[in-house]
Formats: C-alpha cells, sequence, structure tokens
C-alpha cells in the first residue's frame, strides 16, 4: 500500500471473472448423476441379453448418483455472494434427476 494512503482509500477490487467454484462443484455433481443414470440405462438396454445379474443390480449407478448429490450439496454449503443462483438450479435439478431416478426404480 503506498505511503499515506490508508486502507479505506484503496482502489476497489476488480470483478471476479469465470466460473465459481461452487459452480463448477454443483456441475461436477450433476454431471456425475447424469453419468449414472445413462450408464444404468445403457446396461439394461444394451448389455441386459448377456448380464443379466447386472441389469437386476443399480448399485453402480446408485454410487454415480449419490456422489453426483455429494459434490452438488457440497457446493452448496458455501456460494459465493451474488453467485448464487446458477449452483442453486444445478443442485435442484440434480435433485430432481435423483429423484426421477429412485422413481423408475
Amino acid at each position: 500500500m503506498p505511503r499515506g494512503v490508508s486502507g479505506w482509500q484503496r482502489a476497489p477490487t476488480p470483478p471476479r471473472v469465470g466460473i465459481s467454484r461452487p459452480t463448477r462443484l454443483a456441475s461436477l455433481g450433476l454431471g456425475l448423476s447424469v453419468a449414472g443414470l445413462f450408464a444404468y440405462f445403457y446396461v439394461v438396454f444394451r448389455l441386459g441379453a448377456w448380464l443379466p445379474r447386472v441389469r437386476n443390480d443399480a448399485v453402480p449407478s446408485w454410487l454415480f448418483v449419490a456422489a453426483g448429490l455429494f459434490l452438488s450439496l457440497r457446493a452448496g454449503m458455501h456460494p459465493t455472494p451474488g453467485r448464487r443462483f446458477v449452483p442453486r438450479l444445478l443442485i435442484g435439478l440434480n435433485i430432481l434427476l435423483a429423484g426421477a431416478f429412485a422413481a423408475i426404480l
């Protein structure tokens, strides 16, 4: 800080540019949930005839969905002020997707 300038007289910091950490975590969580959902249906429709045990067991897909929900909820714990809408939207989509997956099974 230059001599003779108090902390209150500093120039304002420029706004942050880019995607915030909560948005990235919520996006990654939604991506994991979608990957688990698609993996389950891929196994059911493409490999179900050859792998009947895998078709009836959705635990690996649920692990992906649970990991996605965990990351999304983790992102919602500390959102940046002014950047709360997108993480909350992604968390809501992830919860709806997991609920739909649970209802289908």
